[in-house]
């Protein structure tokens, strides 16, 4: 009869190595790899499944009191868990110093268990694709191992894992590590320049040196040391992350040095028309939104449709879409070339956009095109008006052909039986139509818009109090906004509720995706069951009521801030605003489908070249290359390759909306671009690399708050944390800690979900408020105000 658990000596690493560490999991496979060593690793056993009959139990039971009845540790090993890509730490459960029969059967079926807990979901979640089906109870392996008595314990990095060029790192507490790891308690650390001095360093590096020559790759290492001065080994695995703070800064340096020379000193880029980007763009991506805010695409027939110049610059490629750090802004100085040509009439964005005059543009030339200029401006303003109606009933009119004539299927595989030659020329194509044709009439639509709202807002500001104004906006437009977005929305709670909508759903909104501005994230259609999450507590018919929200009694009583003589004319053209509003919504919908087949074009092509999914990181023009066959595969797979490599060391650098070439030179000099009045500082250690620019919340009990209405750029500032809070860093951007070491469960999931974090700020949850901005820079563990 086959036994019910395998010993760590058991496991017969030397036949199919890859298939045992998918079936007992990182952690069970290294610990057992290192015990067959020889090792000083406390014996103990796999449990493949949980015990389902009294037999099954009571091997366990006899295996334990062979060993003398020890205390134990019982410990999740999952398939996914301690991988080179993730390491879920603290995701699934642990239990220590189980020394009853009863406990031990209480602690094994509560690990297994811990694959569906809502924190692990949430991770799986985060991190899709990376992550294997653990859905089910045969992916959950629990280990049982003999406890070790320490002295101290901790965790040993073969490199910092908040900067790889700086060595290995140790850090311990006195007594269990599970506190250090936790970030219950900030631990002493000693690293390789201090190492001479070190007790803890000279008892531990000869074991760790075996580890590494044994294992072949950097280690993160947790040890105890015992009141005998014996070191134990409790568990080895990769290091999921390693950013390279210096190559994140030459790479910084270059794309200065870039927009230097590229730009003036005045010039300023602005952010808003893509906030809802998250992260880098791939380079196909950026390039078809590039082409669409220059003079010859969609931007710059929806301005000659109200009347500007929409002329901008005559250089080959030039776009008002440029990359900063990576990311897409706005070069306002090129936007203003193609509202208002060669003239010395310039935007400011800052507090609002407002027009003013450039004076480094005061020229005879620009001078004498000012009149035509002015004349412009005032054509394109009538148009603009509410006064006005032609251009929305052409938005409206071409919004209906389009539907009429989107033929194509929600499909990814329709591209399969194309030649290769016809796909690569078709996706060049589709792409120059999307950003020459298919975006114009919604920009012309975000255009007028930005107008409408600037009318309410001088409406508002004749009555108003200045600091209610964007409140009294909001919860105006807020309320009776029905669009597809929102039926979108209403639609998949129902799918995560009811499985059976979900291939309705998917027929419907398959094209849609998080992120989806970006061609390289995968669409609802291609994940299938996985787009949906588990569902949260409350009825279904609470959700679609909370989602299919009317006017309330709150629309009329904001109207009594406004004076009679304008209110008819506020509720008219907040009327007009919703429609559009909803209108805009909807040719969003429109076009993110042939937005998604560009995407399904470009996978068959980079499935054939074997480019796969690099080849988001090359142009549709670059692409066309591939039709001259293998040889120049390796040409482009190489600039694909720096590209990537190019996105991933900018990937934790956030910049806030509008910026300035100062104040991207004072990035990469180490300081933010805030005042950098050292008194204004809060030092503290950095956890998680990375800069980012975000809105206070101060959270101390994470089952008492509601995350829904957090903004985009969130800070999550706490005591500390545990691996609970996993959902919560779902909805935030940076995360500064008072207590918590870098190798603690926060520090670790942070840097895998890429969210700059600092620990050791004292005081933090007192000295930040909700509501301030701060910078969070988690490359050199400073905290300060925005």
């Amino acid at each position: 009869m086959l036994s019910v658990y395998q010993e760590f000596g058991d496991i017969p690493l030397q036949v199919d190595r890859a298939f045992w560490k998918k079936s007992v999991g990182g952690k069970a496979f290294f610990l057992s790899q290192l015990y067959q060593s020889g090792l000083p690793v406390p014996a103990g056993i796999i449990l493949r499944t949980c015990p389902d009959s009294a037999a099954a139990w009571q091997e366990i039971i006899e295996w334990w009191r062979r060993e003398a009845q020890p205390a134990v540790a019982v410990r999740s090993s999952a398939a996914d868990e301690d991988s080179q890509d993730l390491s879920f730490a603290g995701q699934y459960k642990t239990f220590l110093n189980i020394s009853g029969e009863d406990d031990l059967r209480s602690a094994v079926t509560k690990c297994f268990a811990s694959i569906g807990q809502a924190n692990g979901v949430a991770y799986r979640e985060h991190f899709g694709d990376r992550t294997p089906a653990t859905r089910d109870g045969a992916a959950m392996n629990v280990v049982i191992q003999k406890m070790i008595a320490p002295l101290s314990a901790g965790v040993y990095f073969t490199t910092d894992p908040t900067n790889s060029e700086a060595g290995w790192l140790i850090e311990w507490v006195d007594g269990l590590g599970d506190t250090l790891v936790s970030g219950e308690r900030t631990p002493r650390r000693v690293r390789r320049e201090n190492a001479a001095d070190s007790a803890i360093a000279h008892v531990l590096l000869p074991v760790i040196e075996r580890i590494e020559r044994l294992l072949q790759f950097p280690v993160d290492v947790e040890w105890a040391i015992d009141s005998d001065g014996q070191p134990w080994i409790l568990q080895a695995r990769p290091i999921t992350t390693q950013p390279s703070v210096r190559k994140t800064s030459r790479t910084m340096e270059k794309e200065i040095a870039r927009l230097t020379r590229r730009n003036t000193a005045a010039t300023l880029w602005d952010g808003h028309a893509f906030a809802e980007w998250s992260g880098i763009p791939s380079e196909l991506s950026f390039s078809i939104w590039a082409r669409a805010f220059s003079s010859r695409g969609a931007l710059g027939e929806a301005l000659r449709s109200f009347g500007y110049l929409g002329t901008g610059s005559k250089r080959p490629g030039s776009s008002a879409l440029e990359r900063v750090l990576g990311r897409p802004y706005v070069n306002q100085r090129r936007m203003d070339e193609l509202l208002f040509g060669a003239s010395p009439f310039a935007t400011n964005p800052l507090p609002r956009p407002h027009l003013t005059i450039a004076r480094d543009r005061l020229t005879a030339q620009t001078l004498l095109h000012a009149p035509m200029a002015a004349f412009y401006m005032a054509r394109a303003a009538w148009r603009a008006s509410g006064s006005n109606h032609a251009l929305l009933s052409a938005c409206r009119d071409a919004y209906s052909r389009e539907l009429q004539a989107d033929q194509l299927p929600n499909d990814p595989s329709v591209y399969q039986a194309e030649s290769a030659p016809a796909l690569l020329l078709q996706l060049e194509h589709a792409s120059h139509d999307f950003a020459d044709r298919l975006l114009k009439w919604p920009l012309v639509l975000i255009l007028l818009i930005e107008s409408s709202t600037e009318r309410l807002r001088q409406l508002l500001a004749k009555s108003a109090p200045p600091d209610q104004i964007d409140a009294l906006l909001q919860r105006s437009l807020g309320n009776a906004l029905n669009s597809a977005t929102l039926e979108m929305d209403r639609q998949y709670q129902i799918a995560c509720y009811n499985a059976a909508a979900r291939s309705n759903y998917l027929r419907q909104y398959g094209h849609r995706a998080i992120g989806e501005l970006d061609l390289a994230r995968p669409r609802r259609i291609e994940r299938g069951d996985r787009a949906f999450a588990v569902p949260r507590k409350g009825s279904l018919s609470q959700r679609a009521r909370a989602i299919q929200r009317r006017p309330t009694t709150e629309d009329t009583a904001d109207l009594d801030h406004i004076s009679r003589f304008y209110r008819p004319l506020y509720v008219q053209e907040s009327a007009r605003l919703r429609e559009m509003l909803s209108l805009r919504e909807s040719w969003k919908h429109l076009v993110m489908r042939p937005y998604a087949h560009l995407r399904w074009m470009a996978l068959e092509i980079g499935r054939r070249t074997g480019l796969n999914d690099r080849v988001f990181d090359l142009r549709a023009r670059e692409l066309r290359q591939a039709a001259l066959g293998p040889a120049a595969i390796p040409r482009l797979s190489r600039l694909a390759e720096l590209r990537f490599d190019r996105r991933q060391s900018l990937r934790d650098v956030h910049l806030p909306m509008i910026v300035t070439l100062d104040a991207l030179g004072s990035l990469n000099e180490g300081a933010t671009p805030a005042d950098a009045a050292s008194s204004r500082i809060l030092y503290g250690q950095a956890l998680s690399p990375g800069l980012v620019c975000g809105e206070v919340r101060v959270v101390r009990h994470p089952e008492e708050v509601s995350s829904v209405d957090w903004p985009e750029d969130t800070i999550l500032v706490a005591e500390a944390t545990d691996p609970g809070w996993t959902a919560l860093f779902l909805r935030v951007r940076g995360i500064v800690l008072e207590r918590g070491g870098v190798l603690s469960h926060c520090a670790i999931v942070a840097r895998e979900m890429r969210l700059p974090a600092v620990s050791g700020v004292l005081n933090c949850c007192e000295k930040l408020k909700d509501g301030q901005k701060i910078w969070v820079d988690g490359n050199r563990g400073h905290v300060q105000p925005a």
